[in-house]
């Protein structure tokens, strides 16, 4: 044989190790990092104490930190960090709301009955339409707004069925 026909038969048994040490590469798994139960709010042991004490079938439903909204058993849990703040299973007023502020905002997670078609949010001569999440025999929201003076829920003719103030 030929120097170049060792060369070209050296460069293919090089190309076949290669390619053979890729493919095995390519089979081993790769590390996925688990979902969060929670979208990273609460940590492993936490959640678990949560999954303890409300029940295995509990699911966060929003977090505005530090105040989350979990679902459980068809009531809605409304915790301040890992405090409890409210239970809430059939609300009987049109708008049940937690606030807080933060610097010129005030965040607010809140709680309407399935009759609210529609939250308001008003302040510093703006309105907003807060999203409302449908969760059990409840609607849920949560939103920041800065200067907030008013939250107006209505029904679904457009009727407000109760306006709060918020200092």
């Amino acid at each position: 044989m030929t120097r170049r026909l060792w060369i070209i038969v050296g460069l293919g048994v090089v190309a076949v190790l290669v390619s053979g040490a890729l493919a095995l590469d390519e089979r081993r798994p790769v590390h996925q990092p688990e979902p969060s139960a929670t979208g990273g709010v609460y940590s492993t042991p936490e959640w678990l104490t949560m999954q303890q004490r409300y029940g295995a079938g509990v699911r966060m439903i929003v977090s505005m930190a530090p105040m989350s909204v979990l679902e459980s058993h068809g009531c809605l849990v409304v915790l301040r960090g890992l405090t409890h703040v409210a239970t809430v299973c059939r609300p009987t007023a049109a708008l049940r709301v937690f606030t807080w502020r933060s610097g010129e905002f005030t965040n607010v997670v809140g709680v309407t009955p399935t009759s609210v078609a529609s939250v308001v949010v008003r302040g510093g001569g703006e309105a907003y339409g807060a999203a409302l999440m449908q969760v059990a025999r409840t609607r849920v929201f949560a939103t920041s707004f800065r200067h907030l003076r008013t939250l107006t829920a209505a029904d679904v003719h457009g009727r407000v069925v109760e306006r709060l103030r918020v200092h």
